[in-house]
C-alpha cells in the first residue's frame, strides 16, 4: 500500500517544503491554504524521524482536523511520548496540574467551570451593583480586567476600576482552597513557569517540536506562557502557524501583535502559504478587501474557476430570515446543497433571529449538555465531545469540585464514563416538557453518582436546574441542534472549517452609538480612518467569507446607505438577481 505522503498531489509543492523545513519559523498561511494537513504531515515525517513532537491548536476544531490528517489521511497513530490537543490543555497537562499548587498555596489545584467561579464581586462595596467573579481575567502582571457581559449604566473599564480589588482578593482566596476557572489556570501556570526554578526549562525540553497552530489567537496570557518556554533556551524548535487576518478573539485577550514580537524576538524566519485550496478566485478577490494584503490569495483548488460572483442580498430589517430565502433560492440556482453551507452572523441575538429561535426560554449548560447528548444518542450520532461533557457533571456531582477529569485516574474515569452511559440511556423522554424533563435527569442523576460515591457532594437539583419559565417548551424541540446545512451560525463557531457556500448577514442599526455593521465594515473602503476598536470587526467578515469554497454573499438591510452598497460593488460584489419581496 502506496504512503500518502509519497502520492503525487497530496501535498503542494510549497507545503512540502514547510514539511522539510528546518526549525524555528513562523507560517503564514491564508485561509485554504492546507496548513492543517501540512502541520499534520510535518508532525508524522519529525515524529518518524524520531522527534518528540507537540502538536497545539486554540480551538478544538483545530486539534481534531489534525488528529483527522494523522489518523485518518496518514494512517499513522500519535505515541505516548507526542502530544496533541490545545495549547490551553498542553499547559494544564505539563504545568498546572502538576506544580500549580506550588503558586497557588493549595494541596491539589482543579478546574471549576465559570458558574462555580465564586460569589459575585460587588462594585465598590455595593450590594446592589454585582458582577460574576468570572468575568474578571487576569493579566500577565497579575491584574484584573473586566471582560464579561456588561452592566447597565457601566463600561467596563468602569467595572474594572470598581470592582477588580475585590475580585483580585476572591480569586487568591479560591487558590488557595485549589479553585481556579479554565482562564485563571493560564495565569497561575505562567505564574509557576516564572517563579518556579526548573520547571520552565524541564516543559520547554520535554518535546524537540512545539508546534502552535491558530497562533494569531494566543490569549496574552498563554502568550506569555510561551514567551517564557522560549526564554529558557531550551525549546529545540518553535513553529507558529497562523494569520494575523483571521485573528477574532480579542475579547478573550488575543495577542496577533505579541505573537510577531516573539518571532522578531527569537530570530524566526517567516515560511508563507498563499495558494488557496478551498475557495474560488473571484471569492480570494472580494475577501483581499478586507484584510491587510495588497493582493488576493491565488485559487488553485477544484473549485478554483467557479463563476458565481459573490453577491449582496438585501433584507426588511424587521425581518431577517427573509436574508436566509434569498440565500437559498440562490444556492438552489446554482445546484448547490443547501446541507453544505451556512448562514453566518456577528452577533448572537441575531443568529437567535436568523434561526427563528428568538424568545426561546434558557436552560443551564449542564442540562444542555446532558439534554444534547440524549439526542445524539436517539439518532445514534452520539460523539466524544457530548460523551465527555456528561462525564464532567458526572464528576461535579459526585466530588463537587469543578467540572475537571484530571484528578482521577484510569479506572476512576472508566467508572465515570460507564455512569455517563448510564445516565444518557435512562434520561426521561424527550417529550416531556423542559422543566418535567430536567426534574425527572436529576433523579437519575442521584441515581448513578451514588454508585460513585456513598454521599455525592452536589445535590442532583442544584447540578441540574429548571426554572420556572420554561413553560410548556418541550425538551426534544430545545435540545435539538441547528441541521449542519443553511441554518444560522456566529462567525466564531465555524473558525476553521469550511462550507460551500456561505451568507452573511450584516445586522442594521441597533443603538444611536453604534453604526451598522456593513459601515463598520466597509469603512476603509470608502476612505474613512478605521478606530483600532474596529479593526477586528474586518477580520470577522474576512473569515466569514473565506470559509466557502463555491460561493458567497452579504446581506444587508435595506435601508444601508447607499455609499455603502457602492462601496461594496466596487470590491467585486454584485447584487444577486433574486430580491426580497
Amino acid at each position: 500500500m502506496t504512503d500518502p505522503l509519497d502520492e503525487p498531489g497530496y501535498l503542494a509543492p510549497a507545503q512540502r517544503l514547510v514539511v522539510d523545513a528546518p526549525p524555528d519559523f513562523l507560517l503564514t498561511a491564508c485561509p485554504g491554504s492546507g496548513k492543517t494537513r501540512t502541520a499534520g504531515a510535518r508532525f508524522v515525517v519529525r515524529a518518524e524521524a524520531g522527534d518528540r513532537v507537540a502538536a497545539t491548536s486554540y480551538t478544538n476544531i483545530g486539534v481534531d482536523q489534525i488528529r483527522e490528517v494523522i489518523s485518518s489521511e496518514l494512517g499513522r497513530t500519535v505515541g505516548p511520548e507526542s502530544f496533541i490537543g490545545t495549547f490551553h490543555k498542553f499547559l494544564l497537562q505539563y504545568v498546572f496540574h502538576p506544580f500549580g499548587h506550588i503558586v497557588m498555596g493549595c494541596s491539589s489545584p482543579h478546574l471549576v467551570d465559570a458558574e462555580n467561579a465564586g460569589d459575585d464581586v460587588r462594585l465598590n462595596g455595593d450590594n446592589r451593583w454585582r458582577v460574576p467573579l468570572a468575568g474578571f481575567r487576569f493579566r500577565p502582571d497579575g491584574s484584573l480586567v473586566f471582560c464579561g457581559r456588561g452592566l447597565p449604566g457601566w463600561s467596563r473599564e468602569q467595572v474594572t476600576a470598581a470592582g477588580s480589588a475585590e475580585a483580585a482578593t476572591m480569586k487568591r482566596r479560591a487558590a488557595a482552597r485549589g479553585r481556579a476557572t479554565f482562564d485563571d489556570a493560564m495565569y497561575w501556570s505562567l505564574r509557576v513557569l516564572r517563579d518556579v526554578p526548573g520547571v520552565a526549562a524541564a516543559v520547554a525540553g520535554r518535546f524537540d517540536e512545539l508546534m502552535v497552530d491558530e497562533a494569531q489567537d494566543t490569549s496574552e496570557l498563554q502568550l506569555a506562557c510561551l514567551i517564557e518556554l522560549s526564554g529558557t533556551g531550551r525549546l529545540r524548535s518553535l513553529v507558529l502557524i497562523g494569520d494575523v487576518d483571521q485573528s477574532i478573539y480579542a475579547f478573550q485577550g488575543a495577542s496577533p501583535q505579541g505573537v510577531y514580537r516573539l518571532v522578531a524576538d527569537r530570530g524566526m524566519r517567516s515560511v508563507p502559504l498563499v495558494e488557496n485550496h478551498r475557495s474560488s478566485q473571484l471569492i480570494c478577490d472580494v475577501a483581499v478587501h478586507f484584510c491587510s494584503r495588497d493582493r488576493p490569495d491565488v485559487a488553485v483548488g477544484e473549485h478554483a474557476d467557479f463563476t458565481a460572483p459573490p453577491e449582496i442580498v438585501f433584507y426588511d430589517p424587521a425581518l431577517p430570515t427573509t436574508a436566509t430565502d434569498q440565500f437559498l433560492g440562490r444556492i438552489a440556482a446554482l445546484g448547490i446543497d443547501p446541507m453544505s453551507t451556512t448562514v453566518l452572523a456577528r452577533n448572537n441575538a441575531l443568529v437567535a433571529l436568523l434561526n427563528n429561535q428568538a424568545g426561546r426560554v434558557g436552560c443551564a449548560s449542564r442540562p444542555t449538555a446532558l439534554g444534547r447528548a440524549v439526542m445524539a444518542l436517539r439518532h445514534g450520532t452520539v460523539g466524544r465531545h457530548d460523551l465527555h461533557a456528561v462525564d464532567k457533571i458526572i464528576a461535579y456531582a459526585a466530588w463537587g469540585e469543578g467540572d475537571s477529569l484530571d484528578g482521577l485516574d484510569a479506572e476512576g474515569r472508566r467508572e465515570v464514563r460507564n455512569a455517563t452511559i448510564g445516565l444518557i440511556t435512562a434520561a426521561p423522554a424527550l417529550g416531556l416538557p423542559l422543566q418535567h424533563w430536567i426534574r425527572d435527569a436529576a433523579v437519575v442523576l442521584r441515581g448513578v453518582t451514588s454508585e460513585l460515591v456513598a454521599v455525592p457532594a452536589r445535590r442532583p437539583g442544584d447540578v441540574l436546574r429548571s426554572a420556572a419559565d420554561q413553560g410548556d417548551v418541550i425538551a426534544g424541540d430545545y435540545f435539538k441542534r441547528p441541521s449542519p446545512g443553511f441554518s444560522a451560525r456566529s462567525v466564531h463557531d465555524v473558525k476553521g472549517a469550511t462550507r460551500e457556500a456561505v451568507l452573511v448577514v450584516a445586522r442594521a442599526r441597533t443603538s444611536a452609538y453604534r453604526p451598522p455593521e456593513a459601515d463598520t465594515w466597509t469603512a476603509h473602503l470608502r476612505g474613512e480612518q478605521v478606530p483600532p476598536e474596529h479593526a477586528e470587526e474586518q477580520r470577522i467578515l474576512y473569515v466569514a467569507l473565506t470559509r466557502a469554497r463555491k460561493y458567497c454573499a452579504i446581506a444587508l438591510p435595506t435601508n444601508t446607505s447607499p455609499a455603502v452598497i457602492d462601496s461594496l460593488q466596487r470590491a467585486g460584489f454584485l447584487r444577486s438577481p433574486i430580491e426580497s419581496r
